[in-house]
Parts: structure tokens; C-alpha cells; sequence
């Protein structure tokens, strides 16, 4: 990465714009010209401090990023200039245009990218081939000869940058998330349940809404939890298309047997409920429910492979007798306390279904330790 004593002049080509803070630029350049032209942003104390300190977990993410993926793109970075930099318009119809000469002299810095800088950096560094990759930087000039003059400008397009910015919560980044077989696999499986009819597939918000009974998120927990699986076993075994059907098949099994002994969720669905009404009476319908679910539903599997059979989840039939009611005396001081569900009770909640019903149970299901 360059420092303040390499940069080179450089020209560029730029779209003049007209907004708010004034003229801007908007450059295309290289990988490699991104690298030569910009450093971190350093400060001796908060009063030259311009940039927030790099978030390295975020820029070791982006170096993964562009070194694991070919299909990646960038949001536009932008960049403050001194005014040791010569404009000079390009007469095209229909277009402002501008040569821009980025002096070597000139003080710069990335008011927004610099995540995206060293990440740059460093996947370069694995992957020179990707020096020829492009991205857009819109500059600024700067009122000043220094940096330092403009400060409260530059800081002021940090915070109108950062200060709004609303994360994508974990349910649309699944729903959206086409890069991993183990994101799509939850929307596939989410599918196969709508084909199947269950009714299951309609109380599970894909955007993460709490207007459903269960986020995407929670669907996640399920299924992991139902197959034993991680993300990185799901990436690497549901490449082979017979196995993924299979579990396909048995979640969509499950489902079906699970609305057959809770009519909570035909409930919900038909209308009889809300579903405000449904996570509020129903100790499954919440988080912790649907990960038990799953808990007890990877048991039945367990001891079928144990026994050499085909799973039968018709063997849960003895829930259709057990109070499912949040206010149901055995849950309380166990999963319930206080009228509120206890973090992290999944798994005392599916001991307790499984006991209900029978089931023999396994140490990794009791959570003993080998």
C-alpha cells in the first residue's frame, strides 16, 4: 500500500458532479491504482483525527470476500483531495467531464473505504490478478491546502455517511444470500415446505419481521439443529443432490407432523388466532420452540440410525397430549420464569418433550459431554 513519500502523480477521468457539499468527481480506477493512491488515515491525536480506526475483523472479511469470490462488487468509495489537484473540463455533448491531475503533493484520504482499501490490500496480495478489477470513488476537494483546514467538513460526510446506516438484520441476509449452499438451502427448504402445503412455511417472515411467529433466522436454528449440521458441512455435503432431497424429504415430514399434534399453527393460519395471540399462549411459538422442535426431531432421526429404520416421526404422537401453554405448570422455573422464557432453554425444552413422548435419549442430546 502506498504512504504519503510514494504517491505518484496520477490523471484520471471523471463525471463532474453538482451536490450539496459542493463539486464532485466521479472516478473509475483499478485495484492497483486504489492501492498506489490512498493510505490509511493516521492522526497523533483526536483533534487531527478525520476517520474512525480500522475495523480489522471487517477488512480481513473483505480480503476473504474477493479472494473466495469472482462474482463481487463494490459500493462507491469516496475521497478527499487537497487542492493540489488540476481540473481541467473535457468538452463532450451531453456530458460534464474533467481531467483530473492528482498531484503527488496532494494530502488524501478515504472518508468512506478504507475497510475496503486494505482489503483490497491483502487479497492483492493472494491474487494479483485481480489488480485489473475496477471500482468508482467519488472525490472531493478539499478548501485548503491541508486536510486539517477542511476538518469539519470531512467529518461532516463521515457522519452523513455512518450516523443513519440501518444493518440488515440476519433473516433478509439469508433470504438475499445466493453464495453459500448453506444460505440457500434454508430457502430451499422454507419452499419445499409451501409445495408440501404445510402450513408451517406461512408463519416464517424471510425479511425477519416479528409480524410472523419465526424469522428466517430462527428457521436457520432449526434446521441446523434438526440435521446436526454446521454451515460448513452443509456447504461441503449438499453438493450431492440425492442428500439434500433426502433432508428435503424429512423436513418436510416433520413439518407435517408437528402441525398434526399443535393446531397453533392451522390456527394461525385459518385466522381462528393472530399470530401476536399464537407466540403469546404457545411455548413453541417462539425461538426457543421451534430450536426444541428441531432438537427432538434430530432424536427420532438419531435413534432410527441407531436402529437401522426409517425415520417414523408419527412416534411424537403423545405431545398432542401435553399442555403447550406458556402458563402450563411443568415449564415454569425451567423454561418459563416470570411469565418470560428463559435465554437459552431449548434444549431443557425439548428434555422435557422427549420425555413426554418417550424418546430414548442420547448424551449429545442431554448435552453430555463424551
Amino acid at each position: 500500500m502506498a504512504t504519503q513519500s510514494t504517491f505518484k502523480t496520477v490523471n484520471v477521468l471523471g463525471f463532474a458532479g453538482n451536490e450539496g457539499v459542493g463539486t464532485t468527481f466521479n472516478v473509475t480506477i483499478t485495484f492497483a491504482q486504489l492501492i498506489s493512491l490512498f493510505e490509511v488515515h493516521q492522526c497523533e491525536s483526536d483533534d487531527e483525527r478525520l476517520q474512525r480506526e480500522l475495523t480489522k475483523s471487517r477488512h480481513k472479511n473483505i480480503t476473504d470476500y474477493l479472494v473466495n469470490r469472482d462474482d463481487t462488487v463494490f459500493p462507491q468509495l469516496t475521497a478527499f483531495f487537497t487542492n493540489q489537484v488540476n481540473v481541467k473540463p473535457v468538452s463532450i455533448t451531453g456530458a460534464k467531464l474533467a481531467s483530473l491531475t492528482l498531484s503527488s503533493d496532494a494530502e488524501r484520504m478515504l472518508v468512506d473505504g478504507q475497510g475496503r482499501l486494505v482489503g483490497t490490500d491483502g487479497a492483492l496480495a493472494e491474487r494479483p490478478e485481480l489488480a485489473t478489477r475496477t471500482v468508482d470513488i467519488k472525490i472531493i476537494l478539499a478548501n485548503g491546502p491541508t486536510l486539517l483546514e477542511d476538518a469539519s467538513r470531512i467529518r461532516q460526510v463521515f457522519t452523513d455517511y455512518h450516523k443513519n446506516v440501518v444493518k440488515t438484520n440476519s433473516s433478509i441476509n439469508l433470504f438475499f444470500d445466493s453464495s453459500e449452499m448453506s444460505s440457500r438451502f434454508v430457502v430451499d427448504a422454507l419452499e419445499a415446505l409451501e409445495k408440501a402445503n404445510c402450513t408451517l412455511s406461512q408463519h416464517v417472515a424471510r425479511d425477519g419481521r416479528t409480524t410472523h411467529i419465526y424469522t428466517l433466522a430462527q428457521f436457520k436454528t432449526f434446521l441446523r439443529v434438526f440435521m446436526a449440521k454446521t454451515d460448513s458441512q452443509i456447504n461441503a455435503e449438499f453438493q450431492d443432490e440425492q442428500l439434500r432431497t433426502m433432508w428435503l424429504s424429512l423436513i418436510v415430514d416433520f413439518a407435517r407432523q408437528i402441525e398434526s399434534l399443535f393446531p397453533v399453527f392451522s390456527d394461525a393460519s385459518s385466522g381462528r388466532i393472530t399470530n401476536k395471540e399464537a407466540k403469546e399462549d404457545s411455548i413453541l411459538c417462539c425461538a426457543i420452540g421451534l430450536e426444541a422442535l428441531g432438537r427432538v426431531g434430530n432424536l427420532v432421526i438419531d435413534n432410527s440410525i441407531k436402529s437401522s429404520v426409517k425415520p417414523d416421526f408419527t412416534i411424537l404422537e403423545p405431545l398432542v397430549e401435553m399442555d403447550m401453554s406458556r402458563v402450563a405448570p411443568h415449564w415454569q422455573g425451567k423454561v418459563m420464569i416470570d411469565k418470560k422464557i428463559i435465554k437459552g432453554s431449548a434444549r431443557t425444552l425439548a428434555m422435557k418433550l422427549a420425555v413426554k413422548a418417550q424418546l430414548q435419549m442420547t448424551e449429545e442430546f442431554m448435552g453430555i459431554a463424551a
